[in-house]
This record gives structure tokens, sequence and C-alpha cells, in this order.
């Protein structure tokens, strides 16, 4: 017999929900695919396979699948009390510590001058509380034309939460954020050193309280290289309200206890969503936000976590499908980047083999990848003819299929994961001259297999060495 989550038996006309969710359907689309997973992902799926999955049983994931539907159908406040202070598009950006407790506050000042060298469009960053900010960095970051806000700050107003937009007319008064810094310190208390989870649960909480209503968001390892106002006005993103990018190298198991729990089928033509950037419409997309708050934070928060992994990348796209939310999947990219030519002199071209590219909506990338090599054959062969008569600057095109460059994974010089500090420099001085980084970056991305690339134009010392 099987129970429900108050311990009283279930009720025998529901136990024929408990089903297999087309696991055959999904082990045959993804039997191949599965061998070609970064060793990082099979590993930990494999963990998962011998030791956590098996311990989660059709009975609880049925448990499981009742106790998140009761809990958010009690916990979930209305969406309406809080919308006042929802004004405009914006970007929020999250400058928490990495998974590996590194410190990111350089990575989100270099993507708020990326962003600022593009659009207009006002920023939220978020830290923990009032003390992670020094007057250095909080001058920086004012001075860029950002907010800086926190998740301690219970009580904020309509004009703080619309970042003094200046086409609002709304009047100023007194609004209790979602997510109290109560909520906050609860969840560390559970996952204590567990850095990777506390972040993802802090920007989730960050994304719930912000003051837009519609958002972008960018990891602290991602570089933006297109306005994101190009997302709110593409079409699948007016159609769905939401945006998600496809992880350019993983999917979802067949056999993830997360099927069942979701009650969905599972889709075996669909990647992992990304968390690099996604974009979403504030009300449209509150249930999913608190499902993943609860599933981060609630009574089974370890569960979940050894069902999503421990980088979580699709946790908001399977709390979409759970409430049967729409949502837009934007095509993958391979990988691609800044690979560091730090022993050449003079000026030079960087590019980290190691990171990965994100289409812009729309694109066409991805529709004619054999026009794509050719015109990078042809783009190549100017490169090199412009080397030999030192005409550089006329290498660099306008990209207009890029939406965003990851670098969080490692480079292949430094090795500093999501803090390059050799990238983000050379983007840091370049950005401070004013530049378009839609002039800095060519995209030289589909097709062009493992030698694929894009490349950052930056200028060193005799030596190699950045500027500043």
């Amino acid at each position: 017999m099987y129970k429900n989550p108050d311990g009283t038996d279930m009720d025998p006309k529901s136990i024929f929900m408990i089903r297999d969710f087309n696991v055959p359907l999904c082990q045959k689309a993804f039997a191949r695919n599965e061998k070609s997973l970064p060793d990082e992902v099979r590993q930990e799926r494999i963990l998962f396979r011998a030791e956590s999955w098996p311990s989660i049983t059709k009975a609880n994931a049925w448990t499981m699948s009742l106790a998140w539907k009761r809990a958010f159908k009690e916990s979930l406040p209305n969406w309406r009390d809080h919308s006042p202070g929802w004004i405009g598009q914006g970007v929020v950006l999250g400058a928490f510590p990495d998974g590996d407790g590194r410190n990111t506050i350089a990575n989100t000042v270099t993507q708020i001058k990326m962003i600022r060298s593009i659009s207009t469009i006002p920023i939220e960053v978020w830290f923990e509380n009032a003390s992670d900010v020094s007057e250095e960095v909080h001058e920086a970051i004012i001075s860029w034309g950002a907010d800086i806000r926190f998740l301690d700050g219970d009580i904020s107003t309509v004009t703080d939460a619309s970042v003094q937009s200046p086409d609002s007319d709304a009047a100023t008064g007194l609004l209790v954020t979602p997510i109290s810094y109560s909520n906050i310190q609860e969840l560390k208390t559970k996952v204590r050193r567990n850095l990777g989870h506390l972040q993802k649960a802090m920007t989730i909480a960050a994304l719930i309280n912000s003051g837009f209503e519609d958002i972008m968001y960018f990891s602290p390892s991602t570089l933006p290289m297109q306005s994101p106002r190009v997302i709110f006005e593409h079409e699948g993103y007016n159609r769905s309200g939401a945006v998600f990018w496809q992880h350019p190298t993983s999917f979802p198991a067949h056999d993830s206890p997360v099927w069942p729990i979701l009650q969905a089928d599972c889709d075996p033509d669909s990647y992992e969503q990304s968390w690099s950037a996604f974009a979403f419409r504030h009300k449209d997309a509150w249930k999913g936000l608190y499902l993943a708050w609860h599933w981060l934070t609630g009574p089974d928060h370890e569960a979940y976590e050894s069902i999503f992994g421990k980088q979580g990348n699709d946790l908001l796209r399977l709390a979409w499908i759970a409430v049967k939310r729409p949502y837009s999947l934007v095509d993958r990219m391979p990988k691609a980047g800044l690979l560091d030519l730090s022993r050449s002199k003079g000026d030079g071209i960087g590019c980290n083999q190691e990171s990965h590219l994100y289409p812009t909506p729309g694109s066409d990338v991805l529709l004619e990848p054999k026009q794509f090599a050719r015109d990078q054959a042809r783009q190549q062969r100017l490169f090199q003819q412009s080397r030999r008569d030192g005409t550089h600057s006329s290498f660099f095109i306008a990209n207009h299929n890029v939406m965003m460059v990851d670098t969080s994974l490692e480079s292949a010089i430094v090795r500093a994961g999501s803090n390059d500090q050799h990238i983000h420099r050379a983007l840091d001085s370049e950005l401070n001259k004013g530049r378009d980084p839609t002039q800095l970056v060519l995209t030289d991305a589909y097709a062009a297999g493992s030698d694929g690339r894009v490349c950052l134009r930056v200028h060193r010392r005799k030596k190699g060495l950045f500027r500043e």
C-alpha cells in the first residue's frame, strides 16, 4: 500500500498514476547520446544511479510529487500582491560566491560594463547583505548606472524596485519582499557548506524579489554580447513569456526519478536548460520560480539535489514543466570561446577553447552551417592577410549571432574557472575605453568543429601582459 505524505494510506484510485512515464522511449533515444557526455557529467550520473536514484522508488516519487504540490498550494503567495513593484525590463545579476566559494564581484562589474556599452536597460546587482559591498565596489557599480540590492532588505519601495526607471510615474509605496532574509538564514542553516546549492537558492530569491516585469538573468561567468532587449522583442518570448538556452553538452537522464515526481513524460528531443542565462516575464514565472525555491529549500531538498546534480542546470525548465508553463528553448551551439595567447607580443587575439557560445534567438547561424563554414574560411583568410599587412582592426566585424559567451569552464591556460582573470581584465581594459563588444567579438562558431572559436581583440604589453 502506497502512502500519502502525511502517512495515511493512498486512495487506490490514485495508484494508477504510478507508471514509468515513457522510460523505454527516453532510454532508446538517449542510449547513444549518453556516451558523449562530458566526463564530469557522466561520472556524476553513474554515481547517482548507484547511490541516490535507486532509493527513490515509485512510491517515494509519488509521495514527493504529492508533497510538493500540497506545500506549493499552501505557501504560494499571490503575485498581484507584489506586482506594484514590477516596472519595465531589466537585467538581474547575482554577485554571490560561486560553488567553490570564489568571489564573483569582479566578473559582475565586467558584466555591467559590457551591458552598458550596448544598452541603457536597468540593472539590479544583488548581494546577500550590505557588508559584502566595499566602497570601491559600490562606486564602480553605481558609476556604471546599475542599482545595488540586498537580500537582507525585507522592505523596499516601488521606486527602488523599479531602479528609478525614468519612464515610470508609479507612486512610491512600501512593499514587503516575497523572500525574506529570515528565509535566507533558514536556508543557510539547512545547506551549511554546500555553496553551489546556496548560490542557486539565493539567485532564485533575487529573481523572485526583483523589481522588473521582464527579467534577463546572466550567471557571473557569462559575458553578454547583445542588448538584452533583443530577447524581450523575440517572438518566442512574446508567445511563451520565457526563454531558456539549451545546455551545450548535456541532456536529461531517461531514468531520473524526476519524471514520476513531476508526473511528466521525459522529452528525448530536448537538451537540459543552461544556467548561463535565461529570460522570463515575472508574473508568468511566479509559480515556476517558487517551485524551484521549494525544491531547493523544502524538506526534501537533499533528495532533489541528488536528482538535479551539482550544477542543477535543468532546475527552472523542470519547474516550468511541473507547473505547466510554456517556454521557448533556444538551440545549442558547440564549444568555442577564448584562446589565451598570452605569450604573444603587441596586439593579440584572445580565445578560450573551453568556453561556450549561446546564439541570439532567431539568428541564422544554426540554419545554414555550410554557408557559415564558408564565411568562416573567408574570415580566417582575412585574418591571416591582416596579420601580414598589420591592419588588425579590419578583421573584427560586427557580431549578430552570439547572445553571450560562458567562460565558466576551465581556461586552457590559467585554469581559473569562472574567475578567468586574463579574459576579464582584457575586457575591463577595453570596455573602459567605451568599445562596443559587438565589434570586439568575432563569431566563428558553428560547423568549425573543435577548432571553432570566438575571438576578442585585446591589447598587451611586449611581454604578453595586459594593460592594467
